[in-house]
């Protein structure tokens, strides 16, 4: 800091300008409230010019409703009577001036009947209002457009038209000009400077009253405006207008019959105006706050100068000289009774007792050797037995006692009792003569009991005789040095395991993903030829062995890809001590009566984003892998709290980088592990069970899918103490939980060893059925497992569930509108692109024979090749997710650019994280994703979900 900085006088000048703060803190709050309460009153005006405009709005749309239904209900109307119809239209357009058209198009979207004169049919198949009446049946709103008939910007209104026998007969309209809309937003009285907009849901602009207006069918979608009102939960938000100017808005939506209309009304107020009475307030207020402090600051810098600064001062000159060797300096302020009288007074005493001691300094410093006394090396004196005579402060500082502690001690035992014996015996030789002096590094005992290392070097003094008269030694504290070659050590050690296993990690996902094409051949073949034979033919229970050995083998591929931190994670906001609670009956049954198992949750446990099953599934393989240990029975702990990590814990052996933590620990009293078996613990396939009893892949699912959730593994065991392993998840901020998978157990923990009944453990689901995304019923259940193997992973977590229609719903008469095909693929055209040359020829063959048009591709580039030649509509594009040069998602991404109606089944044995967040970036209820490997019934019925619906 400055020497003005330090100074009396900025001391003082900051008191003085703390004592002002608070005035200014209240200041300031009040004028936030002030703000606060100003933007509440605009809101609430605001609020009522909206009501008042949605009325209007609302009233015609009612009326657009109202009209529609009486119109679906006419016989001319179902019988698409055009001479009958078009006379009644122009009787209604006569009668209602709001609208701008009246008509009626056909079943196929071509305008029949109109109030408006018709030259020609005229063609509405690709108008909104026509294809979200026809497909959903109900009253439905087209947003902006040109009308073909008026000319005129219009919103029509629409309603399906179904015969007696629930046939789709067509669709009657209503078109009401803008200007409409327009009237009754300028009639409303607005705030000074308000702007007013109102949009449809594919933001284009209806209305727009602002200094800078947008022209009417403007696409504001990538304004900062329009993001700002989608994104907004509140009715209140804040965005800058299209002039650029900041507003506060407020919004609402248009109604009709209680049900929202596809109409977004904004009204923005901006800010300088909305503000402008507040600020005033906080700018008088700020310069009369800051007139009393100058006057505060001047007192304190005067009276302050006069009456401490300069005593003060002359108390700092005695010091310095002082300070400088002479003690024969006084201050001469000792005359009063205030503070700084007394303060001058215990000066003057230090100054003389300095004096005093300065002498007697001199006299003691000339009686001892300076290189001994201030050697920056403990140095030692110690008589043959051993017997300390002299030593240094530095040897004092080291072991960490005084001198008065250490003088007339042996100096032996000061010496860690493993390094005694060779210390022994190098003391030996000295007194034997066989050596002049020694050198070691060895470790002492300090006071506090802290083992410190020192390099000691001893050497024996021998009289004019040679006789033995004492030993002298010296030690330099070089623990810093040791430690951090420990810690180097260590650190390479941990290095070289991470590598280790990122390479085993990356092998492990290879293989997976080149056996899971292999397997999807494997089951496809062995499924069709089951679907071909009889009942009783000879060779079907070959052909169901070879399916089972399929599905065993996925199992394994499913372990790896967890290893590899390459499987499909859905991670959500848990609570761990509820996820544990929730696993009693199934850890009850895994240990066994021979186990005493007990839960430790401390309260208030952090919230960690993770995969709800797959977190299951790491404390039922660590479950089982105690259970294991234990084959006589013993003590198993379950403990999860949470853990703020420092740097220190490198230095422990724990492979953990600082910060806040969720600790899941799981400890046995088994047999325990050795070193050796410790550093290969998480290696895939290595098992120190009997061959049928492991796979060797449940710690390794263990390592893959804490690792990929952000966590890390750490494990403590020694032989015969048992071994505790320690699972690290991060602390992730307060969020809302993700809603419980299942409800929890009704008993707690502790468990006690009596005669438990439970529940049966289903087993686990196929890879194929996937299940759903977070919030649409929670993660899936533990996997099941057996306390004769290994646990396997359980069902890898799916993409988010996406969308997929199920069926148009009734008509008028309550029947079906469309009656289901006769054939899954009849009729469609479906493309697959897999460069697996042994996948491709499987999934064309299953298509084809559920009725599907198939083309194929080897890869990415000649997908969108057959896309382009493709002339009729592309009904579903098959594509696997990672293939060589062109990648499967951006291939789907430019087949649908060509094909919009094409709906898109990504497959995939795994992927990058990468490309599987790209997948989830285009979920629509036109994609899906089937995880490899698949049977030919898992793939036709996510074709059939997607295409019709039906799950």
């Amino acid at each position: 800091m400055s020497r003005f900085g330090s100074g009396l006088r900025f001391r003082l000048i900051l008191l003085v300008f703390l004592a002002t703060a608070p005035a200014a803190g209240l200041l300031i709050a009040n004028v936030v409230d002030r703000r606060h309460a100003d933007a509440d009153a605009a809101d609430a005006e605001a609020r009522k010019v909206l009501d008042m405009v949605l009325v209007e709005h609302e009233a015609v749309v009612l009326a657009a409703r109202q009209l529609l239904q009486v119109l679906a209900s006419l016989p001319e109307a179902r019988a698409l009577d055009i001479t009958r119809c078009d006379a009644l239209f122009r009787t209604l357009l006569d009668q209602n001036p709001a609208f701008a058209n009246v008509g009626m198009t056909d079943a196929e979207g071509v305008g029949r009947a109109s109030a408006l004169p018709l030259a020609a049919p005229v063609p509405a198949h690709d108008r909104l209002w026509f294809q979200r009446a026809r497909d959903s049946g109900r009253f439905a709103t087209g947003g902006f457009q040109i009308g073909r008939v008026t000319g005129i910007p219009t919103v029509s209104f629409s309603l399906p038209v179904y015969a007696a026998s629930g046939e789709f007969r067509g669709v009657v309209f209503v078109a009401v000009a803008l200007t409409t809309f327009t009237r009754a937003v300028e009639r409303a009285p607005r705030p000074e400077g308000a702007r007013m907009m109102a949009f449809d849901r594919e933001g284009r602009v209806l209305v727009s009253l602002s200094p800078s207006s947008e022209p009417i069918g403007a696409d504001v979608c990538g304004s900062a405006l329009w993001r700002a009102a989608a994104a907004a939960r509140a009715e209140v938000f804040d965005a800058p207008a299209p002039d650029g100017v900041s507003c506060r808005w407020t919004r609402a939506t248009l109604r009709a019959g209680g049900e929202p209309v596809d109409f977004l009304l904004l009204l923005g107020q901006p800010y300088e105006a909305l503000y402008a009475a507040a600020n005033r307030a906080l700018l008088r207020d700020l310069l009369w706050l800051a007139l009393a402090a100058a006057l505060a600051y001047g007192a304190a810098w005067v009276f302050g100068d006069r009456l401490i600064v300069r005593r003060v001062g002359a108390l700092l000159e005695v010091v310095r000289r002082i300070t400088a060797g002479d003690y024969s300096a006084r201050t001469g302020l000792s005359g009063g009774s205030g503070e700084l009288d007394r303060l001058a007074r215990g000066v003057d005493t230090m100054a003389a007792e300095l004096q005093r001691r300065d002498e007697r300094l001199r006299e003691s410093t000339r009686n001892y050797q300076h290189a001994f006394q201030y050697s920056a090396m403990g140095i030692g004196v110690a008589a043959l037995s051993g017997t300390l005579r002299a030593i240094n402060p530095a040897f004092c500082a080291f072991l960490g006692y005084t001198e008065a502690e250490l003088l007339a001690r042996d100096v032996r035992p000061f010496t860690h009792p493993e390094d005694q014996p060779r210390d022994a015996a190098e003391t030996a030789r000295l007194l034997a003569g066989e050596c002049g002096a020694f050198q070691c590094e060895k470790r002492f005992i300090r006071k506090d009991g802290a083992v410190v290392w020192g390099a000691q070097g001893a050497s024996l003094v021998r009289d004019e005789r040679g006789n033995a008269v004492h030993f002298i030694f010296h030690v330099q504290n070089i623990t810093a040095r040791r430690q951090a070659e420990e810690n180097l050590a260590r650190t390479e050690a941990m290095l070289l395991q991470s590598q280790k296993m990122e390479a085993v990690g990356r092998l492990a996902g290879g293989v997976a993903h080149d056996f899971n094409n292999v397997l999807t051949v494997i089951s496809g073949c062995a499924s069709m030829a089951l679907a071909n034979l009889p009942p009783g033919d000879a060779t079907r229970p070959a052909l169901e062995e070879i399916g089972a050995a399929g599905e065993r083998a996925a199992t394994l591929t499913r372990q790896l890809l967890a290893f590899s931190r390459r499987q499909v994670l859905q991670p959500v906001v848990l609570d761990l001590g509820e996820l544990l609670r929730g696993m009693e009956r199934l850890v009850l049954r895994l240990v066994g009566d021979d186990v005493r198992a007990r839960l430790e949750v401390t309260p208030g446990l952090w919230p960690v984003r993770a995969d709800r099953g797959q977190i299951e599934q790491v404390v039922m393989n660590l479950v089982v892998n105690a259970r294991d240990a234990m084959p006589e029975g013993g003590a198993l702990t379950i403990e999860a709290r949470n853990a703020h990590v420092d740097a220190s814990s490198l230095q422990r052996g724990i492979p953990v980088e600082p910060g806040d933590f969720v600790l899941l620990a799981v400890t046995d009293t088994g047999v325990g592990m050795d070193a050796a078996v410790q550093a290969r613990l998480f290696e895939p396939f290595f098992t120190t069970k009997e061959a049928p009893k492991g796979t060797g892949l449940g710690l390794a699912t263990v390592y893959g899918i804490v690792k990929q959730s952000g966590g890390h593994v750490a494990v403590a065991s020694e032989v015969g103490q048992g071994s505790t392993f320690k699972v690290y998840l991060p602390r992730v901020a307060a969020e809302p939980l993700a809603p419980r998978a299942r409800p929890a157990a009704p008993a707690p923990f502790p468990l006690l060893p009596e005669k438990r009944a439970l529940a049966p453990v289903e087993p686990s689901a196929p890879a194929a059925a996937l299940p759903p995304a977070p919030g649409a019923g929670g993660a899936g259940g533990p996997p099941a497992t057996t306390p004769e193997a290994d646990p396997a992973p359980g069902p890898l977590p799916a993409f988010p569930a996406f969308l997929v229609p199920t069926g148009v719903g009734p008509g008028m008469g309550g029947a079906a509108l469309f009656p289901p095909r006769p054939a899954l693929g009849a009729g469609r055209t479906a493309l697959v692109a897999e460069d697996d040359e042994r996948v491709r020829p499987l999934v064309r063959r299953v298509l084809g024979e559920a009725g599907f048009q198939v083309m194929e591709a080897s890869g990415g580039a000649e997908a969108v090749r057959q896309a382009i030649a493709q002339a009729g509509p592309l009904h579903l594009l098959v594509t696997d997710i990672v293939m060589a040069g062109m990648h499967g998602i951006e291939a789907a991404e430019r087949v649908r650019a060509i094909h919009p109606e094409t709906r898109v089944l990504f497959t995939s044995g795994h992927a990058e994280p990468a490309l599987l967040a790209r997948v989830r970036g285009l979920q629509d209820d036109r994609v899906a994703f089937l995880l490899k490997p698949f049977t030919p019934d898992a793939l036709l019925a996510k074709v059939r979900e997607m295409l019709e619906g039906q799950p």
